[in-house]
């Protein structure tokens, strides 16, 4: 996963943190109760994954406990080369990821990643996203999807969610001034 989330955002802060924390960041949020996940495999190799969860502040609160020991290790290691960083991850620990969560409807569910490795782009990126989209709303009852994406320099991405009915209800300023937009779409009961 940490791989194929390197190959797809590259630049992104995440991405920023290193192949070791992903790979960590990933395994918790697979073993976490409330993520919900479905990877997308070609011949026994994964080749893209699509990750949720309904509460994104309890979910990286969950993480941090959980697993102390191993985000203190990275919280050192990310000190030592971002030292702004840790407080980018500690502010979204601790205080919610506030763009994300705002007038959310309690059976909506943050579509956190998405990703699929370049060579299998351009139908497996539907493929994959139809079939978290189904998995969530007969095994979880889940109603809504909601996600946040960069306007900038992203039109891909846009249309992506644009063109499998997704629309788009908010457009907001981070704190680090990046422009986001905001997508949601209702499941079908």
């Amino acid at each position: 996963m940490a791989k194929i989330h390197t190959n797809a955002f590259p630049g992104f802060f995440l991405t920023s943190l290193g192949p070791e924390f992903l790979a960590d960041y990933y395994k918790s949020a697979i073993h976490d109760s409330s993520s919900h996940g479905i990877g997308l495999w070609d011949r026994g190799a994964l080749v893209g994954f699509a990750i949720g969860y309904p509460d994104s502040r309890a979910f990286y609160m969950r993480l941090l406990v959980r697993r102390f020991h191993k985000w203190a290790y990275h919280g050192l290691r990310i000190l030592l080369r971002h030292p702004t960083a840790v407080a980018h991850l500690l502010t979204s620990a601790f205080f919610g990821r506030t763009e994300e969560t705002v007038s959310k409807p309690p059976t909506y569910i943050l579509l956190a990643s998405i990703a699929v490795d370049a060579p299998h782009l351009s139908a497996a990126g539907t493929t994959l996203l139809k079939a978290w989209e189904a998995s969530i709303a007969i095994e979880h009852d889940f109603r809504g999807i909601f996600l946040t994406t960069d306007k900038s320099n992203n039109s891909r991405a846009i249309h992506f969610y644009t063109k499998n009915g997704y629309r788009q209800t908010e457009q907001f300023t981070t704190r680090k001034g990046r422009t986001m937009i905001r997508f949601e779409k209702e499941l079908a009961s």
